[in-house]
């Protein structure tokens, strides 16, 4: 109880109902989260202020690291696809707008398409697979179909 009360006495504006919505929304938040087949690793997207990146661990490590470094936001999305050996599979960019046209809400000069990305954990590398929206893990777990 003594924890709520030191809570409170460092947050005046919890006090007096009175938070901005800066406060409110711009702390970080996850998106997507993606275990290996196994069980053993897991894969999660967190979207702070726009910006997204993609975290990793190893299940029952104390601490996860970070393995993309995007510092805009862009307005490009990042769904997993997968976690498989070593690597994470995943789509960045967003689908087509209601005119048949990729979505660029951020309005880049280049239009950004969705591609299928490899990230590989150890090095950080990450290299464009395909252009496409989506993957298929085969049942085994360790192939992309």
């Amino acid at each position: 109880m003594l924890w709520l009360a030191a809570v409170l006495f460092a947050q005046p504006c919890i006090l007096n109902g009175q938070f901005t919505l800066e406060q409110s929304l711009g702390g970080p938040y996850t998106e997507s989260l993606k275990a290996a087949p196994q069980g053993d690793h897991l894969a999660w997207v967190v979207n702070e202020k726009g910006i997204r990146n993609i975290w990793y661990t190893p299940v029952g490590e104390p601490r996860a690291q970070q393995l993309t470094w995007y510092t805009e936001d862009d307005g490009l999305s990042i769904s997993l696809e997968g976690v498989l050996d070593g690597t994470v599979i995943y789509v960045r960019g967003n689908g087509n707008n209601r005119k048949g046209e990729p979505a660029n809400p951020a309005s880049l000069r280049q239009t950004p398409e969705q591609q299928l990305l490899r990230l590989d954990i150890a090095s950080g590398a990450i290299d464009t697979l395909v252009a496409a929206s989506s993957a298929v893990l085969h049942a085994n777990g360790t192939e992309l179909l």
